[in-house]
This record gives C-alpha cells, structure tokens and sequence, in this order.
C-alpha cells in the first residue's frame, strides 16, 4: 500500500513540472505604446536587438520601451511591408507589397532601383548568406547581390542573375 502512495505522489510530481515551466508571460502592444496597427505581417530582431514589425500600413522598430514608425517618408518603397530580413554586416532588408525592395543604411531606408531587382517576391524573396552577399527571388529567377565594399563613390551592392 506504501509502495502505490509513492509511486502515485511520484507520477503526480512529474506531471505538475511540466505545468509549472510552460507558463509564459505575454505582453499586449498597441496605439499606447506607438504601435498603430495591431496586424503584424512579419517580425525580425536585428544584431542591434531591435524588434521590427512589418504591418500594412508602416514598419516599426521596438526598443523595448516604445515602438517608432517608418513610413514612405522615411525612405521605404510603400506603407504596406511584407518581408524583413537582416543580412550582413547588419543591414535590414524590407520588401514592399509590391514587390519593391529597400536597405537600412544612416537611419534611412533606400530602395533598391537596379532594373534586374523588379519585382522581388513579397514574402520570402531576400535571403543571404555569411560574406554578406544578398539573395532576391524575383519573377524573372535568382538574382544576387555582391556588396560594394572597395568604393564608396558606387553603389552598395552591385546586382547579377544567377547563374
């Protein structure tokens, strides 16, 4: 009878701790803390530790305190972000609706106007690697992005089909 106690409280201790270490604490955002809209369509966490968040109408950065929006008027190709990727060394990739690509350098977003970056695929289309090369899936295939790191009279990244 002992020996069924102790095996009945030892199946009861096991199946409490899993309960008690799968409570997690959750926080609501809104307008209150700068976050206007409450439809996030894709989220990054840069290098930095900034929390980005793309919605349809802006992207904005949380630094743990409060959110700040960016918008066309910051440099971005449209309101409605899709897509964030962060690529080496640092620099925040943001894809618009439709299909329009920026980068994060000085603050200010720049968009992309290479005639082979147009479209790019809203939702996954920017991916890297390592040496900080930059990967767009476009409507017209793979195209890649060398970084410009020799002169600083050029543009940043210099764009080429795949092979």
């Amino acid at each position: 009878m002992r020996r069924s106690f102790l095996n009945i409280a030892a199946i009861a201790a096991l199946l409490a701790c899993p309960a008690l270490a799968q409570r997690y604490a959750f926080k609501q955002y809104g307008p209150e803390h700068g976050l206007d809209n409450q439809v996030p369509v894709a989220i990054q966490q840069d290098a930095s530790g900034f929390m980005w968040v793309a919605s349809p109408n802006g992207l904005y950065r949380y630094d743990g305190y409060r959110f700040r929006k960016f918008s066309v008027a910051d440099g971005l190709p449209a309101d409605f972000i899709v897509g964030l990727h962060e690529s080496e060394p640092g620099r925040l990739w943001v894809t618009a609706i439709d299909g329009k690509v920026a980068v994060r350098s000085g603050g200010r977003f720049i968009v992309i106007q290479d005639p082979l970056v147009k479209p790019v695929s809203p939702l996954s289309g920017v991916s890297s690697d390592a040496t900080g090369r930059v990967y767009l899936a476009t409507a017209q295939g793979l195209v890649i992005g060398t970084p410009n790191r020799a002169d600083p009279n050029r543009p940043a990244y210099r764009f080429e089909r795949a092979p």
